[in-house]
């Protein structure tokens, strides 16, 4: 009988550590990550314009879509309660087939003339604003 050959030890790679003192980069909050399967969920500009009213807006919108996006926006802003400062940067990575939609509240300042940030003045339960009831400001 013939001795039997042992077949060479196959070695497996060891996985790579980062450098000291860097953090590994954070994994994305959206889509669902299973395994090696990664879902995201799609786009709603529904879901999205549900969001407007809110001081700070940011989503990463498909390039698809980003003019609906806008055209809602301007369509919600033209009441006047609730004006935005808009700003639509590429989203990371060198692809542009999704954009980063960035909305912050502004306020008009009548005495400056100017847009500023919006603050909060107060939040009450009566319907007449915060003060006395009847909507009379307190002393």
């Amino acid at each position: 009988m013939a001795a039997k050959k042992k077949s060479p030890r196959v070695r497996r790679p060891e996985p790579v550590a980062p450098p000291p003192g860097r953090d590994p980069p954070p994994a994305p909050v959206t889509g669902v990550t299973s395994g090696i399967l990664r879902l995201e969920a799609p786009f709603d500009v529904d879901d999205f314009c549900r969001q407007l009213g809110e001081t700070h807006l940011r989503a990463s919108v498909p390039k698809a879509q980003v003019a609906e996006v806008l055209k809602r926006i301007l369509e919600f802003m033209d009441f006047g309660v609730y004006v935005y400062t808009l700003v639509v940067l590429p989203a990371p990575g060198g692809t542009l087939d999704r954009f980063v939609v960035q909305l912050d509240r502004i306020q008009y300042h009548e005495a400056r003339k100017v847009w500023v940030p919006f603050e909060e003045r107060g939040v009450a339960d009566n319907p007449f604003g915060p003060g006395r009831p009847g909507g009379t400001p307190g002393p």
